[in-house]
């Protein structure tokens, strides 16, 4: 399908400075520089992020970072789960004119850099064949991509929870840059920054942890053994599936097991943010999972001060994303908003109990 958009390695080494190991990290970095100079929807996106305004908060010691990104108006207002699902008005079918990228994974995936820039190095990982925006049977998919792409960390929204395009796809970034990825890293290394972390079980030399007071609800998985990892995986995304059919519908929480005309099928899936990381020197995965109900904030609906605000898997790591500056300026002067809107998107303490009782008992 991406034939025409394919880059060659001999393409690629005119931006090769030093003699590293040709591989696939190697060739996202070189890719970057490549697209930045030859994809003009890309370039021009780089320049609007170096103007961007952000402010930082830290809030009970969570960091937050708020962002007005004007790049972003596409998919933060995205609502595309509820058009049709049709490969003709599919983005990631049909790339853009300059768009650039190469395989991956025996071909099942494609890198690109993602022109709706959020950080430097952003990238998208399309599946190459058009298949549904769903975490069953690909989060194995996830932990190889991880370690193919040692510097960058990769991210998964779920179809309910955040995801834009219904064409299955990973995002990647560069490592330590997302303030709430950054903390979560640290906690492992010097833990420079404090987080009430809760160790839950150990399952076959996977450590399982709960991060209390972080506002939204999120476990870790760290160990070397991916199968365990994706053992432990599955076993917690029944039981959130299982929480999440027994959510009530309110206005910014839809009903679960909903007909979605994107996937063309019910809603079957646990609404879910993921982020997978690889540390190359201990040879270890770092697997953060935020539990959802929505990724609409009550505000989201507010016909009189409503706030555009969507909250995904770059949100639940702590980068807020705003492109109108009303909306910047009103969460810049109140952050306890950003507080409220990762209470309302994520399951609730109660239901972070039930997960954490369901793993304890593994």
């Amino acid at each position: 399908m991406y034939e025409k958009h394919y880059i060659s390695d001999q393409e690629l080494q005119k931006f090769q400075k030093k003699p590293y190991r040709f591989d696939n990290n190697l060739r996202s970095r070189l890719l970057y520089q490549e697209q930045r100079n030859n994809f003009p929807q890309l370039s021009k996106n780089l320049k609007q992020l170096k103007n961007q305004k952000k402010t930082d908060f830290e809030i009970d010691n969570i960091l937050i970072r708020l962002v007005l990104n004007i790049t972003r108006k596409t998919s933060v207002k995205a609502n595309t789960f509820k058009s049709g699902n049709s490969q003709n008005k599919c983005k990631l079918c049909h790339l853009l004119p300059g768009q650039k990228g190469f395989p991956v994974l025996n071909q099942q995936y494609f890198v690109i850099p993602n022109p709706g820039i959020t950080i430097s190095g952003d990238l998208t990982i399309p599946a190459i064949e058009h298949r549904n925006q769903e975490i069953t049977g690909n989060f194995v998919d996830m932990l190889k991509l991880s370690k193919e792409l040692y510097d960058y960390s990769i991210y998964f929204n779920g179809a309910m929870a955040g995801a834009t395009c219904p064409h299955l796809h990973f995002q990647a970034g560069r490592q330590n840059i997302l303030p709430g990825e950054k903390q979560i890293l640290s906690i492992f290394k010097n833990n420079q920054i404090s987080l009430n972390l809760e160790e839950i079980n150990k399952v076959k030399n996977v450590r399982i942890y709960r991060i209390n007071d972080f506002y939204r609800e999120c476990f870790l998985l760290i160990g070397q053994n991916m199968r365990a990892i994706q053992y432990i995986f599955n076993g917690l995304m029944d039981k959130l599936r299982h929480i999440n059919s027994l959510f009530e519908s309110t206005q910014n929480i839809p009903h679960f097991g909903q007909y979605i005309s994107a996937l063309d099928k019910k809603e079957e899936e646990a609404r879910i943010n993921i982020m997978v990381n690889w540390d190359k020197d201990i040879h270890s995965y770092t697997v953060a999972i935020f539990p959802k109900r929505t990724n609409r904030p009550k505000i989201y609906y507010n016909p009189e001060n409503k706030i555009i605000l969507g909250m995904a898997i770059k949100e639940a790591l702590g980068n807020i994303i705003t492109f109108r500056i009303e909306d910047y300026n009103r969460l810049k002067n109140s952050p306890s908003k950003i507080i409220r809107a990762f209470q309302e998107t994520s399951v609730t303490k109660q239901q972070g109990d039930k997960l954490t009782d369901y793993l304890v008992n593994m």
